[in-house]
């Protein structure tokens, strides 16, 4: 039986996956979110960015690069990927992610005004 934690091991194993494909845009993802959830936003932006160069049309991957950039305090940028990502999500007639971004985008306007 193995003493790693759950989610140490899926880190494990998704890294294991990412040396044999890198260019993956799940396992990207995937790694992403497992650097949020153990709150390391730096290397969360590295594997969700290369989500996004794998497939721009990863979509999902730019909410959580977004929100990965605001963690980091890197607020113009965040804004720059919703964008990015309002503008893709039309493109692929994808309107509940188009309004997820919107709605990240809104809350960071939001949140300046009342700063």
């Amino acid at each position: 039986m193995n003493d790693l934690p759950d989610a140490q091991q899926r880190l494990t194993r998704l890294l294991e996956f990412h040396a044999q494909n890198a260019d993956d845009p799940f396992i990207n993802h995937a790694l992403g979110l497992e650097y949020v959830n153990a709150n390391n936003a730096e290397r969360a932006v590295i594997f969700f960015r290369s989500a996004i160069e794998s497939d721009a049309a990863y979509v999902a991957s730019y909410y959580h690069l977004g929100k990965a950039l605001e963690l980091l305090g890197k607020r113009e940028e965040a804004r720059k990927v919703y964008g990015d990502g309002m503008v893709m999500a039309k493109s692929l007639n994808d309107a509940h992610a188009q309004s997820e971004l919107e709605a990240a985008l809104a809350l960071m306007s939001e949140s300046s005004t009342h700063a």
